[in-house]
């Protein structure tokens, strides 16, 4: 995964609710101080967009998330799908199907 993203040309966005939910995995398996150091070179970086959906996207990924009950689906992955279809990113860097079965691309 990590050669995929370096050797990704442009930036990569994500948003802070998939930083919080990577930041509680980091806790559990690194600690606090690696969540904290990798969180940190996240909001910091120029390649990173960190994107700050609002109520609407909320909403909106909450009515999503309830529509896909078929699907094992997380709220976080309804948000990301509802931003990237804001922003017309097709590609998404995700280790299951989730992505691929709202349409769009998934690297690895």
């Amino acid at each position: 995964m990590r050669e995929i993203v370096e050797s990704h040309e442009g930036g990569l966005v994500t948003t802070t609710c998939v930083l919080a939910e990577l930041a509680a995995l980091m806790v559990s398996r690194l600690g606090h101080a690696e969540a904290g150091r990798m969180g940190e070179l996240i909001r910091r970086s120029r390649e990173v967009e960190l994107v700050h959906p609002g109520l609407e996207e909320e909403m909106a990924a909450w009515r999503l998330f309830i529509e896909r009950s078929d699907k094992s689906y997380s709220l976080t992955d309804c948000l990301s799908f509802t931003v990237m279809r804001r922003l017309g990113l097709d590609t998404a860097l995700a280790t299951d199907d989730h992505f691929r079965h709202e349409g769009f691309r998934v690297l690895p």
